[in-house]
């Protein structure tokens, strides 16, 4: 069974003259996570000028879908108004990357540099937050407290509860961070209590192999007190080695062998929790990659040793560069992993052994082309969204995997079919589908 919903936005935040010359309105919806209940939370991100460059808006928000798909609510992160030099009209103090359900059912919110906001299941507010002094203006700010007071760039739930992190580390040569660090907090993370994080990865060390370009500094950076690697906080001069770029480099896979940490790119898209003792990580080349260029979904378990990857989509015309089509989603339950990309549906097992392939060269499954994975629900179905028309569209997995061609087939075909029936009941202008009923929320 199939169901597609409309990723509706609320009207009293978008501006109303968007129809003249010169109006512009984006809309990205980041990512999701699924509470142990069903729950699913979406981080959009919306930027709109009026004709004429007027007015502008730029907002941030999280909407809560209930698992019946109703809008439950949603709270506003961020509002700014104006063009050009915006007023702020409220919200968080930073831009959030990413979105984690915590086992006790509230949100983490983090930022690239490690701040971490905590939101409770409802999106009434915050409930706490960890990170450091925002009192100074950017190019004054210390980028060492903000590492020593904050906690994680990405986080993840295991089935058990733990939480799988990765923590950033100042950059190299530069005033701002990069996420380094992969570890495991065994306690919950509170707005009292922010648990020890057993670092037992490093993306990069510094002169660890054969490479020229660094990713984190060494000199000027700090030990991280939420940390503990070899019985000390992980930083310079302790980090596990080797790091998992050499480890991925030495056993060719995914052809990486051509990354270096200059060319190392990060996407939290990726990062999944596949078992309670396995990870997936992702590296691919940049800056400016191509469907030729090299990456890899590393699996690693639980105490940071690299167990293999993902079989490979490939390169060339199986790539999931060409378009941005990073994501990956796991369902550890039944122990299963889903990559959509231009070239078809991917399906793995917790080995990382190929399971199934969808090809869009069929036509049955050429409409997986404009779909991207967003999560699983805790029974399975796969969720994904269709991001230039504002569309969510669930599938159930058949366990059976010989059904899974035509249950996708039909999901497809079903979707295109409700696709076309919401548009003539809603008449979206530009597939914006707007409404004004949900709870609205400000920070």
């Amino acid at each position: 069974m199939a169901r597609t919903l409309p990723l509706t936005l609320p009207g009293s935040l978008l501006l109303s003259d968007m129809d003249g010359p010169g109006a512009y309105s984006g809309v990205e919806h980041v990512c999701m996570d699924v509470s142990p209940k069903g729950d699913r939370y979406l981080l959009t991100r919306i930027r709109q000028i009026s004709a004429g460059r007027k007015e502008g808006m730029c907002a941030h928000l999280i909407s809560r879908f209930r698992p019946d798909g109703g809008l439950a609510g949603r709270l506003v992160l961020h509002l700014s108004r104006g063009v050009g030099e915006r007023e702020t009209l409220g919200g968080l103090p930073t831009t959030i990357d990413d979105l984690c359900v915590l086992p006790d059912g509230s949100l983490a919110l983090t930022a690239a540099q490690g701040e971490v906001f905590l939101v409770d299941a409802e999106l009434r507010g915050t409930i706490g937050s960890w990170g450091g002094d925002r009192s100074t203006s950017w190019d004054e700010w210390d980028v060492s407290e903000h590492l020593r007071g904050g906690f994680a760039t990405l986080i993840r739930t295991t089935p058990a509860g733990r939480l799988l992190c990765v923590v950033p580390e100042r950059e190299a040569g530069g005033m701002g961070t990069r996420p380094n660090l992969i570890g495991l907090a065994e306690d919950p993370l509170t707005a009292e209590e922010r648990p020890t994080v057993r670092i037992i990865k490093a993306l990069v060390v510094p002169g660890d192999g054969p490479f020229t370009g660094k990713w984190v500094a060494d000199e000027g950076s700090p030990r991280l007190p939420h940390t503990i690697h070899d019985g000390a906080p992980a930083g310079p001069g302790n980090r596990p080695t080797p790091s998992l770029l050499t480890e991925v480099r030495d056993r060719g896979c995914g052809g990486v062998w051509s990354l270096s940490p200059r060319r190392a790119d990060f996407h939290y898209e990726a990062y999944r929790v596949l078992a309670e003792d396995r990870f997936v990580i992702p590296l691919f080349e940049s800056p400016r990659p191509d469907r030729w260029s090299s990456y890899s979904y590393a699996l690693i378990d639980d105490r940071g040793t690299l167990i293999g990857e993902l079989e490979s989509p490939g390169r060339g015309d199986s790539s999931p560069i060409p378009g941005e089509h990073y994501a990956v989603v796991t369902d550890p339950a039944r122990g299963r992993a889903y990559h959509v990309n231009h070239s078809g549906l991917y399906m793995w097992d917790a080995d990382g052994r190929l399971l199934a392939r969808l090809p869009t060269t069929e036509k049955a499954y050429k409409g997986l082309r404009h779909l991207k994975p967003m999560a699983c629900a805790p029974d399975g179905t796969l969720i994904l969204i269709r991001p230039e028309h504002g569309l969510m569209l669930d599938i159930e997995i058949p366990d059976d995997l010989a059904d899974l061609g035509p249950v996708v087939a039909e999901a497809l075909a079903d979707h295109n079919r409700r696709r076309n029936r919401l548009k003539k009941e809603w008449k979206p202008v530009d597939w914006r589908w707007v409404e004004n009923e949900a709870p609205l929320t400000h920070l």
